[in-house]
């Protein structure tokens, strides 16, 4: 009678570095291994079943049991060994203090972005470098870097959204200046139509000249 033991990392593992994104490169190579592993054995399946006596309903039923349960999560295990880098890939913790120490019972629509903004881009800009060396030690996929970039995207809005709710009272044109916050993430520069969406919610902006603006705005 014998039982497997429960695996444990190497010694020489460091999962717990920021500038290596808390292993990274391991993280990726297990994951790529599992998935070269399934494939393999997806392929082999007919030999497989060919291999089972025709009357043996009991392994016949494990192995479906195998393809079907064990085999059909390797894409679930991707994402969740990618969300422990993603998760800690940015400093969340600072930004959502910054989000929710922000100002937002403000009465004059703003022009510029929050500062947390810039925090933010620059953590950005530094996990796209870690990202680069990760990339110079081990083979990433296109399909690997885009899905560690959108884990880490969904974290910090969860984190915005968190920052957001934890912050005081809110005006109208505190809820102006969250979207020029939002829209700075994805552009650098505002449209027209961007400018004339947060003019709308301007309430101490009177019509005629909020009219006055747009025209400028369209000319």
């Amino acid at each position: 009678d014998w039982r497997l033991g429960v695996p444990k990392p190497c010694s020489g593992l460091d999962l717990n570095h920021v500038d290596k994104l808390y292993g990274a490169v391991e993280r990726v190579i297990a994951v790529e291994s599992v998935e070269f592993v399934a494939r393999q054995l997806d392929l082999v399946r007919p030999v497989m079943e060919s291999l089972v006596p025709p009357l043996n309903e009991s392994i016949i039923s494990q192995l479906d049991q195998f393809y079907a349960k064990i085999l059909s999560g390797v894409p679930d295990t991707r994402r969740l060994v990618f969300d422990c880098v993603a998760s800690r890939a940015l400093k969340l913790p600072v930004l959502i203090a910054a989000v929710s120490n922000t100002k937002w019972d403000i009465n004059e629509l703003q022009s510029h972005h929050s500062s947390y903004i810039d925090f933010l881009v620059k953590d950005f800009e530094a996990f796209s470098l870690r990202l680069d060396h990760v990339a110079e030690c081990v083979n990433l996929s296109e399909a690997a870097r885009a899905l560690l970039w959108d884990r880490t995207i969904y974290y910090t809005f969860k984190a915005l959204v968190q920052g957001y709710c934890e912050g005081g009272k809110c005006s109208t044109e505190g809820r102006a200046l969250m979207q020029l916050d939002f829209q700075h993430l994805l552009l650098k520069e505002y449209t027209a139509k961007q400018m004339i969406s947060l003019l709308g919610v301007a309430t101490h902006v009177s019509k005629k000249a909020r009219t006055r603006i747009i025209n400028a705005l369209n000319d």
